[in-house]
């Protein structure tokens, strides 16, 4: 008797973790998914503006950005977030800006933009 309630208890123990394995894989976004989230928030930003708009802390500044496009490569980050490299055009001047997408009250947004290269040079 002992036996086949002990045998119940792991049989049950595995399907409660294939159940929580299966929805941590639902949670996840697709590389389309997280690209849809950074380009709408772009489109948002520029036509809020009329340009993108990002804070340079390295030159004390705001840099008015003309998109030019998002990178397909989409990262995942150990904390559960995404990035994509993002490239942008300041009149001559390339700008890469990492955009990072988080889940915030329930909805998948972006949650932070980095400044990671001007005219290929690394910040």
């Amino acid at each position: 008797m002992k036996i086949k309630f002990v045998l119940f208890t792991l049989v049950l123990l595995l399907f409660i973790l294939i159940g929580c394995q299966k929805q941590d894989e639902i949670a996840k976004l697709s590389s389309e998914e997280v690209i849809k989230i950074i380009t709408s928030y772009i489109s948002g930003k520029i036509s809020d503006k009329g340009s993108f708009e990002v804070e340079d802390t390295s030159e004390n500044r705001i840099r008015n950005l003309q998109f030019d496009f998002v990178h397909e490569l989409v990262h995942e980050t150990k904390d559960a977030r995404y990035y994509a490299c993002v490239d942008f055009t300041e009149g001559e001047v390339r700008l890469d800006l990492d955009l990072y997408v988080s889940k915030e009250d329930g909805e998948h947004k972006v949650s932070e933009v980095v400044i990671h290269k001007v005219d290929g040079e690394s910040r």
